[in-house]
């Protein structure tokens, strides 16, 4: 690893700036929002909050780029997602990659949502996590899971949680690294038909908890702006969404004072 990334990824690292083993919220309609993931039930569910694919009416692929900061093309995150929705409940396959030939992180889940009524779901995603280095090095493995719970409160307010990796599962044998734990909750809340507000709070065990605020607004109806605010580290964000009947684009950024723009554009294609 030259020592350009090692100095980027260190600093990045300290900044909590996640990569695929740790709590991540993934897609560029969330971070528009403030990084805020875990309520309202869209297509990037199959990451944030799987309870809510119980709500997500349709069949669709997607892909997303994170490049995070500008500090090195290197540090980029890359995903790529199926979800469909079945008379038994929402199912997802999804897969995500961070690094490059000498470093890198990568996970499958597997990953199903269910309604327990009208107002409540609940979700679960299976996570197979891989690192692989360079050289002789090799790699590592480990397995784990995720579990969401969603609420549909009333038909203006949706509460969400989701708790990552409960059993504090570990990869590599020789030295050990922790999979973080973490856990979220959210709210969101639908003044009317064109404007959205949400907040979230995550708490990544021994790390400072975070708070997130956002707000979605429909200019008009294939036309969405986003906007929002969150901590640790501080970050302005702001996006937008374009729907183009089965193709939906969202291109979404964060600003840091320190490190600048960290930009991130999603793709969803809707097959019914």
């Amino acid at each position: 690893m030259h020592k350009r990334t090692l100095l980027f990824l260190s600093l990045i690292l300290a900044l909590q700036t996640k990569a695929i083993h740790d709590p991540k919220t993934i897609g560029a309609r969330s971070l528009g929002m403030g990084n805020i993931g875990v309520v309202g039930s869209d297509f990037n569910s199959v990451f944030n909050n799987q309870a809510a694919l119980a709500y997500f009416q349709n069949t669709a692929f997607g892909i997303n780029y994170d490049q995070g900061f500008f500090a090195d093309k290197n540090l980029s995150t890359k995903t790529a997602a199926f979800v469909a929705s079945t008379k038994l409940g929402g199912i997802g396959l999804n897969f995500s990659h961070f690094g490059y030939a000498q470093y890198q992180e990568q996970r499958i889940g597997l990953a199903y949502g269910k309604a327990l009524g009208k107002r409540l779901a609940i979700g679960v995603q299976l996570n197979y996590f891989r690192t692989a280095i360079g050289g002789d090095y090799g790699q590592a493995h480990a397995l784990s899971f995720e579990i969401g719970f969603y609420s549909k409160l009333s038909d203006q307010l949706e509460l969400g949680a989701h708790i990552f990796n409960p059993i504090g599962a570990q990869i590599g044998q020789v030295a050990p690294q922790n999979i973080p734990i973490s856990f979220q909750l959210g709210l969101l809340y639908k003044v009317d038909t064109k404007l959205h507000l949400a907040t979230e709070v995550e708490k990544i065990l021994d790390q400072k908890t975070s708070y997130k605020f956002g707000l979605e607004y429909f200019i008009v109806e294939k036309f969405i702006f986003r906007i929002g605010v969150a901590t640790q580290p501080t970050l302005f964000t702001f996006g937008f969404g374009l729907n183009m009947n089965k193709l939906q684009l969202d291109i979404g950024t964060g600003f840091h004072q320190t490190l600048g723009f960290t930009p991130q554009i999603s793709l969803r294609y809707t097959l019914k």
